[in-house]
């Protein structure tokens, strides 16, 4: 039996996770504020900067996701990621 892992992000209404105009708020700093450079896979047009912990942690799971759920604006500023989520 496969293991079963299950993350999530709750959204508060103050902007926690995203600011009004649609930047990205202070819960994923994490993602750009470390000396190790990374990349959600090869196609990835967009690096992520974080401590090397984080990197190693990110990359070992990433590659077990089954499902990503986004909200409607979420889609919407990334036009869909053209049919190609970061998560594949």
């Amino acid at each position: 039996m496969g293991k079963a892992i299950m993350g999530c992000a709750a959204v508060s209404v103050d902007g926690y996770i995203a600011h009004d105009d649609g930047q990205v708020g202070s819960l994923f700093d994490w993602m750009s504020a470390g000396d190790a450079e990374w990349k959600w896979s090869e196609s990835d047009p967009y690096a992520m900067r974080s401590t090397q912990a984080s990197k190693e942690f990110m990359q070992s799971v990433y590659t077990d996701i089954g499902a990503v759920i986004m909200g409607r604006n979420t889609f919407d500023q990334t036009n869909g990621w053209n049919g190609v989520p970061a998560a594949g």
